[in-house]
């Protein structure tokens, strides 16, 4: 575990790549909470499920849910770890959710906001998917579901 008295933006730079621009889905996993309610050191993001943290299993679903590897993981209390727990890998990014680290005002508004910001805009159209990062028994099959049922609602 790290130190998290650092700046961990620094940090989290070397684990972010750039978004794959073949494809125009991006999923956004919203993983900055700690979880005060299960009363653990432990980020609710790191705890385990079938011996993977439950932020893994939910970037993973949605990966194979949307069919692209693009994702923005925010991160916040213990943002560190919840990254290195993800990995660095194409196409995905972690944005920092500071307001709850410094106690302040800082719902799921906020980490919408903090993940926009982490691409440029573009010509292209995109369609933006949003998870909650503790959803750890979200399937790939159930993701790809919710992805068709809204692209229906486009039509």
């Amino acid at each position: 575990m790290h130190n998290q008295t650092r700046d961990p933006r620094i940090q989290l730079a070397q684990l972010n790549s750039d978004l794959v621009d073949t494809t125009p889905r991006i999923g956004i996993v919203l993983a900055a909470g700690h979880g005060k309610r299960i009363r653990s050191e432990t980020s609710k993001m790191l705890h385990e499920i079938w011996g993977e943290a439950t932020v893994l299993r939910v970037a993973k679903a949605i990966q194979k849910g949307l069919d692209s590897p693009n994702q923005i993981i925010v991160v916040g209390i213990k943002g560190l770890d919840v990254a290195e727990a993800t990995g660095r890998q194409a196409g995905r990014r972690f944005a920092y959710q500071e307001n709850p680290v410094l106690g302040l005002p800082a719902g799921t508004g906020d980490a919408v906001r903090v993940a926009l910001s982490e691409f440029a805009p573009s010509s292209q159209e995109r369609d933006i998917y949003i998870f909650l990062g503790d959803m750890g028994l979200l399937t790939g099959e159930v993701a790809a579901q919710f992805r068709r049922k809204i692209g229906r609602a486009h039509v």
